[in-house]
């Protein structure tokens, strides 16, 4: 035995792994979310929410992508 992990064994890391990534962005969106209803923002302020959204939905997208086709992958494989 090789000791490498297996197809379902690596799935189940990744699927933690990018769990854990789109819990913490759910975090971080819901941070965004009390700051634009609490009160006004300065531009400073407005444009670091702004790169914290951009760069939240695209780690939100590659995670979602990247598990869909994992997915797939191991279900091609059964």
């Amino acid at each position: 035995m090789s000791g490498l992990p297996s197809k379902k064994a690596f799935f189940r890391s990744d699927v933690a792994r990018h769990g854990d990534a789109l819990s913490a962005a759910g975090i971080g969106l819901e941070g965004i979310g009390l700051m634009l209803s609490e009160r006004e923002l300065t531009s400073s302020e407005m444009n670091a929410l702004h790169h914290a959204v951009i760069a939240l939905g695209a780690m939100v997208k590659d995670a979602g992508g990247h598990l869909y086709s994992a997915a797939t992958e191991l279900e091609g494989s059964q």
